[in-house]
């Protein structure tokens, strides 16, 4: 195998289904081969890997052994690769496989090569606001129509393609809008820079949420690039109190719609939300 990243989350070579990761290990039966870590949290490592089936590159999202054997945690895994195979946008990245009974379960993802919005935040160079806008609620809409709560929208979460679009990621605490929480109760999960103020204090989200959620990330993306027309629909996504808060990602999306846009986002192109 080539080069030495031996992350293995912590775990004793003699830990049951202790797993080496590093580029060349090889996933189901040779297809997925591991070319480096794109990232990694509490809870998974990504890493871009060729699909040799198909040749093309890949992003495999491989679930921390130390909370494999958890079945709350196994259950979340199980149930982010069930909200991604429900969606289908181009808006929202692709999965495309998912392995649930390996050492390490794992989704296999279509790969975003241009990084994310969090990336390009720090460089200063973002892009065009409305745009983005448009397409990140064309996501969530496509998500509330068909009954699935985001729960995580930041920046980290969005990647931009070479195109420019947006395309919405990360659905690991995403679940149906009727499907009970897998978490111990009073547990808040997400980031809380982007949380909604109800669900900081623990209770139920909704798609208000996400929309709130939506409008901090597009805040930092107007910080010093005033927009008279975006700006007001972003106050409104980020006030405190649900209910003064528009309702619907799709409405939203047709408010900004009035306004005339810069160039078509990919929504427009090749898919109706």
């Amino acid at each position: 195998m080539v080069g030495a990243d031996r992350n293995t989350d912590g775990l004793a070579p003699d830990s049951p289904g202790f797993m080496v990761l590093e580029p060349g290990t090889t996933l189901r039966n040779g297809r997925y081969r591991l070319i480096n870590r794109l990232g990694s949290g509490g809870m998974a490592a990504v890493w871009l890997a060729e699909d040799e089936l198909l040749g093309r590159k890949v992003a495999v999202k491989l679930m921390s052994e130390v909370i494999a054997e958890e079945p709350a945690w196994l259950e979340r895994f199980r149930r982010e690769a069930r909200v991604a195979a429900a969606l289908s946008h181009p808006n929202l990245v692709d999965v495309y496989d998912f392995e649930p009974d390996a050492p390490r379960p794992y989704l296999v993802m279509a790969h975003v090569p241009a990084g994310t919005l969090a990336q390009r935040l720090e460089k200063d160079d973002v892009p065009e606001p409305r745009r983005l806008a448009s397409e990140l609620l064309a996501a969530l809409a496509h998500m509330h129509a068909n009954g699935v709560m985001h729960r995580d929208v930041k920046p980290s979460n969005v990647m931009l393609g070479a195109d420019g679009a947006a395309r919405l990621g990360d659905y690991g605490i995403s679940r149906p809008r009727d499907a009970p929480a897998v978490t111990a109760t009073g547990q808040v999960l997400g980031s809380a820079r982007y949380m909604a103020p109800e669900v900081m204090s623990g209770e139920p989200s909704d798609e208000r949420s996400d929309i709130y959620s939506c409008g901090v990330v597009l805040e930092e993306v107007l910080t010093g690039r005033p927009d008279p027309e975006l700006a007001p629909l972003v106050e409104r996504m980020t006030r405190d109190e649900p209910t003064e808060r528009p309702d619907s990602a799709r409405t939203l999306r047709r408010e900004l719609e009035r306004f005339e846009p810069s160039q078509p986002s990919v929504s427009d192109r090749t898919a109706p939300t």
